[in-house]
């Protein structure tokens, strides 16, 4: 089985506005929306309904306000969902400057506790109006729930936009050719969007959205898009202390039903030849397109990486990206692994310039 990997420079790739600039900029200039979705081929009745939905959707929303005036976040979504992970991290941080309040008796200890979260939050402690006669704890679970409620609403922004925008886009004749020429059995794709299905899909390749798929006709409730940060605890903590789980992408791929299809291929692709004398594998090749191998991907991408029965070629646009990749495997799979499967007599991962 053949397998091929999709990631945001997929779309990209095939000039679609699918950055996270391009999606902020269009959620937020509200006025200019009806006639964008106009362009589209959308009705006016209809582009008004989806303004309007998109209005209340970026309203007051903190991760929309976040970004908007965060002007170091870099071009991909790796980057936004890096962002929202030290987000994260800080509150957890400052959760557990609070629980170490309760267990210290001695004078001082709140105020001196309050300080510090005071000065080494204060984009936190500002933003949510942290009081001083306020109990830390409670305040903390005030703003959890806050930016939980206020990343479902940035995700169905998102779904609205890729589902009523971007998918409609016309994108006839910007096929390419390495895509075109590859031998597929199924597509794992961590993209929301259709690009592949419409461009070189045909009714043989199975698919995998492991991110879950845009559909205009979901509900914030019901929008299976996963849009999360990597698991940043260490050790048994990863265990037992959940408090910040529904903001992780492996809860939300399991919570969201997104499925595990592709652990089925990979148990294909580790299956002996039957009807040999012997036991005998037969390689499978798996492409990765436009993925940036993050870590936050760490768990998927280890087990297609090192699928013993497996030849992966990862595809490259320029030396930087290049370079970005091979830095990235080093944090999923490690070091030694890499130069082993890259340099052994039989290569299993290799690079491919798509330029």
């Amino acid at each position: 089985m053949n397998i091929l990997v999709i990631g945001n420079g997929f779309d990209i790739a095939h000039g679609l506005p699918t950055s996270y600039q391009e999606f902020l900029r269009f959620a937020s200039e509200i006025d200019d929306v009806c006639v964008r979705l106009q362009k589209n081929g959308i009705g006016i009745k209809e582009s008004t309904v989806i303004a309007n939905e998109i209005e209340a959707l970026v309203n007051d929303n903190y991760w929309i306000n976040y970004f908007m005036r965060t002007s170091n976040c870099g071009e991909n979504w790796i980057d936004f969902e890096t962002e929202i992970s030290k987000v994260i991290q800080r509150l957890d941080e400052i959760r557990k400057i609070a629980i170490k309040v309760q267990t210290e008796r001695h004078p001082g200890a709140k105020e001196q506790h309050f300080s510090q979260i005071e000065n080494q939050y204060p984009d936190i402690s500002a933003q949510f109006d942290l009081k001083k006669d306020q109990n830390i704890l409670e305040w903390i679970q005030l703003i959890k729930r806050k930016a939980l409620f206020d990343l479902n609403r940035l995700t169905r922004c998102l779904e609205i936009y890729l589902s009523q925008y971007v998918n409609r886009i016309d994108i006839k004749g910007r096929e390419i050719e390495m895509i075109k020429n590859l031998q597929i059995d199924a597509v794992l794709s961590f993209n929301y969007t259709n690009t592949f299905e419409k461009l070189y899909g045909n009714g043989k390749i199975k698919y995998h959205y492991i991110h879950g798929k845009a559909d205009c006709s979901h509900t914030v409730d019901e929008c299976n898009m996963v849009l999360g940060i990597d698991e940043y605890l260490k050790g048994d903590e990863k265990n037992s202390d959940n408090e910040f789980i529904e903001f992780k992408k492996f809860f939300q791929r399991i919570y969201k039903g997104t499925g595990a299809e592709y652990k089925v291929w990979i148990r294909q692709m580790e299956e002996p030849v039957i009807g040999t004398t012997r036991i005998r594998y037969q390689f499978s090749d798996i492409y990765i397109f436009g993925h940036s191998l993050d870590v936050t991907d760490k768990d998927v991408l280890q087990e297609l990486l090192l699928c013993p029965y497996a030849r992966t070629h990862i595809v490259y646009h320029n030396k930087k990206a290049l370079a970005d990749k091979i830095a990235n495997l080093v944090k999923v799979i490690g070091q030694d692994r890499l130069i082993e499967k890259t340099y052994a007599e039989k290569t299993q991962i290799d690079f491919v310039a798509n330029v």
